[in-house]
């Protein structure tokens, strides 16, 4: 990613660190329980109902999603939509850890997909190079309705929308996953939409997706 920004981040303390983890690990925790008794695809479709009637879905030519985990909101559907209007889809590889890089690629076929560094499936070295990225679809364990994101530590996410700044940032999760409140820092990266299977929600983080409320989605 060669237009991430290379600013520098104050270290976190110890003590913003111990409590991120400890959500972290409540989150999965509950996730993991509630999600063995959930429908995913239904329950993805039901997101995908309230996402595709927004202008700015509709408007992506390239999706940047993710091949979920078995406990992760499936985006499966989501892509689907956007790939029969003919977006294309893009989904992450590690390029590097210190500092966190992901690329994006486009899968041609189930073939170029591979267990990652990190034990995730992601897209083969010899997957095409993805074109530019209008929309991010961001996993995470929780979000908050100011547009605070709780990913799983490795600040990848991060760095990728830092590099990314014009692209559209939404959140495709589980009801249970939006909370009242994120801790968060200077490092981490807000979030633009949270779509759940209940609604859409625009968190207004951002001035440039600040939408009024009279160009609101129905």
């Amino acid at each position: 990613l060669s237009g991430q920004s290379a600013r520098v981040h104050p270290v976190r303390s110890p003590q913003q660190m111990a409590g991120k983890q400890q959500l972290r690990d409540e989150l999965r925790k509950e996730r993991s329980i509630l999600c063995a008794t959930l429908d995913r695809q239904r329950l993805a479709r039901a997101a995908l109902t309230h996402l595709q009637n927004d202008a700015r879905f509709l408007s992506a030519r390239c999706l940047a999603l993710y091949l979920p985990t078995p406990a992760e909101f499936d985006p499966t559907p989501i892509g689907e939509a956007a790939k029969t209007r003919g977006a294309a889809l893009a989904y992450p590889r590690v390029i590097g850890r210190h500092p966190p890089e992901l690329g994006f690629h486009l899968l041609p076929a189930d073939s170029a997909v591979q267990a990652g560094p990190l034990g995730i499936r992601e897209p083969t070295p010899e997957a095409p190079p993805a074109p530019p990225i209008d929309l991010f679809l961001v996993p995470g364990l929780g979000f908050d309705c100011h547009g605070w994101r709780l990913g799983y530590g490795g600040g990848f996410y991060d760095a990728a929308l830092r590099a990314h700044p014009a692209a559209l940032r939404v959140a495709a999760c589980y009801s249970f996953q939006v909370l009242p409140q994120i801790p968060h820092d200077e490092r981490d990266e807000p979030i633009d939409l949270i779509v759940t299977p209940d609604g859409l929600f625009q968190t207004r983080a951002r001035a440039l997706f600040m939408v009024h409320p009279k160009e609101d989605p129905e």
